[in-house]
């Protein structure tokens, strides 16, 4: 049952979570979320609470997904970045000024966090080496024939990861 207020269970900064459940998945119960990004304290919460879905989060920090593992018992953690094309890379974790994945951030985002990285190649090479998959494969992988909702928050390479989206084998309703 769904509670008369949904506001009160909120984890959202400015309730968008509230919002796209009042306005396009009111009363829909048992969908099925992707979540990349985010961490913890995340939009997903908020659906797997309320109406009963299920999480399929991808997380690529290392810390991050630690702690998804221990506080979010009803998801689906996998431990990876998405891109278009599989491949490790390194990722910036969040003990440094801004995160992300180091082989997808553009030069100037780099100018302005990371002049220090930039600067000394021999620290990009000590940064984490995590596994870069397509969001097809991890989607096919775990069987899910479908996502109903998909947040997207990947510091930048938005536009790379929905490269490795193919809508014809794993659609959206």
């Amino acid at each position: 049952m769904v509670p008369n207020n949904l506001r009160n269970y909120t984890l959202s900064k400015n309730e968008e979570d509230v919002d796209a459940y009042e306005n396009f998945f009111f009363k829909m119960t048992h969908g099925i979320i992707l979540e990349t990004g985010g961490g913890e304290f995340s939009n997903t919460l908020f659906f797997e609470k309320i109406a009963n879905w299920r999480a399929i989060h991808v997380e690529a920090d290392p810390n991050v997904y630690k702690t998804l593992k221990t506080t979010r018992y009803n998801q689906i953690a996998v431990h990876a970045a998405l891109c278009s094309t599989s491949r490790f890379v390194h990722f910036v974790p969040s003990d440094i000024q801004a995160v992300g994945i180091w082989e997808a951030m553009s030069p100037s985002f780099i100018n302005l966090f990371h002049s220090d990285l930039k600067n000394h190649p021999e620290k990009v090479e000590k940064l984490p080496v995590v596994l870069c998959v397509t969001v097809t494969t991890i989607l096919k992988r775990l069987g899910f024939p479908h996502i109903d909702l998909w947040l997207l928050d990947t510091d930048g390479s938005e536009e790379d990861v929905l490269k490795g989206y193919d809508p014809k084998q794993v659609p959206s309703r």
